[in-house]
């Protein structure tokens, strides 16, 4: 979570960095203990926090290559099997799956 004081400073670098260690740290505890970590646990909704972060900031700091690598793969952990397996979650998670539209670019 310090990297929304990185975002608000500028630090956008700091923010794609460390939010891609968040998210290294996330697969893990994701594969190691699925019961907290997992996609239907409460805590999935902090690790997509982390990919939202670090894309806003690849975005913010014209990072388009890094923030749409993020995007795509957080797109694998949120698809549709997922809201329709668990259809509460996409209440406050469906919108985050939108991501990679903000980093596509017509050229």
């Amino acid at each position: 979570m310090a990297t929304h004081i990185d975002v608000l400073v500028g630090d956008y670098e700091s923010v794609v960095r460390w939010n891609i260690a968040a998210i290294q740290a996330d697969q893990r505890s994701m594969t190691y203990s699925p019961d907290t970590g997992g996609r239907a646990a409460f805590y999935f909704g902090y690790i997509v926090h982390n990919f939202h972060m670090l894309v806003c900031g690849a975005i913010l700091g014209a990072f388009e290559g890094k923030g749409m690598e993020y995007a795509n793969l957080m797109n694998t952990y949120l698809d549709e099997a997922l809201f329709t397996q668990y259809p509460d979650l996409a209440a406050y998670l469906e919108s985050y799956s939108a991501l990679d539209i903000h980093g596509e670019s017509d050229t």
